[in-house]
């Protein structure tokens, strides 16, 4: 079942109520896998500073902005990443044709990921530098690669867990800390150390300027 969440404080109305048309309404603040339905009138001042920051730049890929009146604002909405937005009166059945859409293109991926010289290949498993396989195992490869959605912006040990472990719990274990580490010597050996930062309580962040490259022969 597709589900959805509603931003606003009040309840969704019937004419925006998904649940009419066969989705769940999750309760989850931290579900990756829901489209995200935001009334535009009703939404607060400090929801839409919220929504304009970068750490909120996937949840924005998963909005559908409703009750927009202007087309240039409707535009610049877009501009700015929103899902999709549509002006008001809109169709129970095409908000859920909209919403699927979101869910669909919000779900593939790209092929490619690069941040300065390291490029990520999603096919391959597997991290290049200067056209050498950094020899990533693929843990270490969805760790570098959900860092590199977000460069200079820390991920917290919470949600990394629950994206690339699939857990919902703290375990006892140092396991995310231990492929950190073997992440970080990986990418020292091809001459990217210092790419890979510890934020606070437990985060991890991918350098957002990438530190020089260095190699054993010298500068690149």
């Amino acid at each position: 079942m597709p589900c959805f969440q509603w931003l606003n404080m009040a309840a969704p109305g019937a004419a925006v109520d998904l649940r009419a048309v066969g989705w769940g309404l999750c309760q989850d603040d931290r579900c990756a896998d829901c489209v995200t339905l935001v009334g535009a009138a009703t939404l607060r001042l400090s929801q839409w500073r919220d929504l304009m920051r970068d750490a909120a730049q996937g949840l924005r890929r998963r909005a559908l902005v409703l009750g927009v009146g202007e087309g240039h604002v409707r535009a610049r909405l877009l501009a700015l990443g929103f899902g999709d937005v549509v002006g008001p009166g809109e169709a129970l059945s095409e908000i859920a044709v909209r919403a699927s859409r979101i869910a669909a293109m919000a779900d593939s991926l790209p092929r490619h990921q690069r941040h300065g010289p390291l490029v990520l290949d999603l096919l391959k498993r597997e991290a290049f530098f200067d056209g050498r396989a950094v020899g990533l195992f693929p843990r270490e490869f969805a760790l570098l690669w959900r860092l590199m959605e977000t460069p200079g912006l820390a991920v917290g040990k919470r949600d990394l867990l629950r994206e690339i472990w699939h857990m919902r719990f703290l375990p006892e274990t140092n396991s995310l800390a231990v492929h950190v580490s073997r992440l970080r010597a990986k990418l020292a050996r091809v001459g990217l150390d210092g790419w890979v930062r510890s934020g606070p309580s437990g985060s991890y962040l991918l350098s957002a300027l990438p530190p020089t490259c260095r190699v054993q022969s010298g500068r690149l």
